[in-house]
C-alpha cells in the first residue's frame, strides 16, 4: 500500500482524527467509454454492496495474484468511464489509498445487467465526515 498511515485506525480517537478533514475527489473532464468485462460489473455489483470499498480491498478481492499496477489501471479506466467514484481525505504526510462508491453510469451498467431494477433510482452518496466511511469501511 502506498499509504504512510494505516487505512484502518487502531482506537476511537484515530477514527475521529478524520472528523472535518477536506476530503480530495477524483475528477474526470469527460466519461471515457471502456469496454465492460463480465468482472467489472461484478466489481460495480460489489462496490454497491458494500457502500465504500478502498483500492486495497478491491485489490485483494479482485487481482489477488496480479500487480497493483494492473488492479488500479482497471480502476482508473472504470472510474473515467463513470462506473465508480472515487474519493479519499487529504492526509499531512503521504496520501491516503482512494475509496470508491458506486457512479451513475455504474448504476445504469447495473439495470441494464439485470442486477438492479429499471425503477430503482439512483442516489448519490455525499460524503462529509470520513470518519463515518471508515466506519463502513471497517464493517466490510
Amino acid at each position: 500500500m502506498r499509504c504512510t498511515e494505516s487505512p484502518f485506525p487502531a482506537s476511537y480517537f484515530a477514527v475521529h482524527r478524520y472528523d472535518g478533514a477536506v476530503i480530495q475527489r477524483g475528477r474526470r473532464e469527460r466519461l471515457e467509454p471502456c469496454v465492460v468485462q463480465p468482472r467489472d460489473v461484478s466489481i460495480v455489483a460489489d462496490v454497491r454492496r458494500y457502500k465504500f470499498l478502498t483500492a486495497p480491498q478491491l485489490r485483494e478481492l479482485w487481482w489477488p495474484e496480479t500487480s497493483v499496477q494492473a488492479a488500479d489501471r482497471r480502476l482508473l479506466k472504470l472510474f473515467r468511464a463513470g462506473y465508480l467514484d472515487r474519493f479519499r481525505p487529504i492526509c499531512r504526510r503521504g496520501s491516503f489509498p482512494w475509496t470508491y462508491q458506486l457512479g451513475l453510469e455504474g448504476h445504469r451498467l447495473l439495470q441494464r445487467a439485470g442486477l438492479l431494477g429499471p425503477r430503482e433510482r439512483f442516489v448519490r452518496r455525499e460524503v462529509y465526515d470520513y470518519g463515518h466511511v471508515l466506519h463502513e469501511l471497517q464493517l466490510n
